[in-house]
């Protein structure tokens, strides 16, 4: 049988205070990383009504969450301005004018 954490013993062993929902969170919904578009979750398992994880669950965990943000080592991708959104939207009116579209 594996050594199961409950989430609060496995929220005890990361090196940053982390608070047992967030661990919840991470299980139920995953962990969505913008740059790449990808939902990382922590893998657990339900005995009961309790959610429980494992110290190698959680460290696969951080390790394909930190993989999936060195995709783009700059952060998510900057968004352009209004104005220049703008802009882009009229320039491609006016190649879809004079194509006749």
């Amino acid at each position: 049988m594996k050594d199961y954490l409950r989430l609060s013993e496995a929220a005890g062993i990361l090196p940053v205070p982390v608070a047992p929902c967030t661990i919840w969170r991470w299980c139920v919904n995953g962990y969505f990383v913008p740059a790449t578009k990808r939902v990382v979750r922590l893998e657990h398992v339900n005995i009961g009504r309790r959610l429980f994880t494992t110290k190698k669950w959680v460290e696969e965990f951080i390790a394909e969450l930190t993989a999936a943000k060195a995709c783009h080592p700059e952060g998510i991708p900057k968004t352009a301005t209004k104005k220049q959104r703008l802009r882009e939207l009229q320039e491609a009116d006016e190649i879809l004018r004079r194509a006749g579209i």
